[in-house]
């Protein structure tokens, strides 16, 4: 039993090095925000036989059940990898979809009534702790990424895609204007408010607030609040916190200062934001 546990666990550091290599050609920073969490497993039993047969590959914890797989039209999905951490709420939904489409949910990501769709040599990666209100939607395909930083809190119906899923094409010199397979990269400690549209090719930095119902095509920079549709900067030098902290409270003596006494306390959380990438990640956990 025990040698049998062992090749499990080798096989699950496998299907994570193959997935974190991808990621590394295409964002090569974001390596150093996913890992492999102790005591995930390949995963075999009570699997479908599209899914043996393909040669999927399934990692998560020992206990809990089973994510809910599906793949996108009449062929399941070849050399897919799936990796599941601790603690994850997955969406309603996965779609999988052609040859080795690569998804991973870091610990602590919780998507209620979601759906995300990863395509033909796609890859979605949630590096942890993210929170989504209610029906998240994540559509990768044609080689697209998707990825998500550490610390995220999403408001419902937040929509995110790599392409329009349908070309546009300038009539003149038939050349495609829209974007094929492109990245979308949302870093750490971000916000997302109600009914947020994340476009293909567009980047939200580190420690970022985005109002409801903006439509975000370019780059958000750091620490800042964006809205409107296409998103714009609106204030700068700002952060935010998952307290609702009333506006009167005392800087002295007591409330703020009182938190900041206590370990990552918010004074010293929203300095850290302030001044450079918020990281929740401890290395010692890697």
């Amino acid at each position: 039993m025990e040698n049998h546990e062992s090749e499990l666990r080798r096989s699950a550091v496998t299907a994570f090095c193959r997935l974190r290599d991808r990621l590394g050609r295409r964002l090569p920073h974001a390596v150093e925000e996913i890992f492999l969490q102790k005591g995930l497993i390949v995963h075999a039993a009570d699997m479908p036989s599209w899914w043996h047969d393909g040669g999927n590959i399934l990692v998560k914890p020992p206990a809990g059940g089973v994510p809910p797989l599906s793949y996108v039209g009449t062929n399941p999905p070849r050399n897919a990898i799936v990796v599941i951490g601790s603690n994850c709420n997955p969406p309603s939904h996965i779609f999988l979809a052609g040859e080795a489409p690569h998804l991973f949910l870091g610990p602590q990501c919780s998507l209620p009534n979601g759906t995300i769709i990863c395509g033909e040599q796609s890859t979605i990666v949630l590096a942890g702790n993210l929170f989504a209100i209610h029906a998240a939607n994540l559509d990768a395909r044609n080689g697209g990424l998707i990825y998500v930083g550490d610390d995220n809190l999403w408001s419902s119906n937040v929509k995110i895609a790599t392409d329009d899923m349908h070309a546009i094409f300038d009539h003149a010199n038939v050349k495609r204007l829209n974007r094929f397979g492109s990245n979308v990269s949302i870093g750490t400690h971000v916000w997302l408010g109600l009914d947020v549209l994340i476009n293909p090719g567009a980047t939200i930095s580190d420690n970022v607030v985005v109002g409801s119902r903006a439509v975000v095509t370019k780059t958000i920079p750091k620490g800042c609040v964006a809205v409107g549709a296409p998103a714009r900067v609106i204030r700068r030098q700002t952060t935010w916190t998952r307290e609702d902290i009333r506006p009167d409270v005392p800087t002295a003596g007591t409330g703020v200062m009182a938190l900041e006494r206590e370990p990552g306390g918010l004074l010293r959380r929203l300095s850290k934001a302030v001044a450079g990438p918020f990281r929740r990640f401890d290395a010692s956990r890697r």
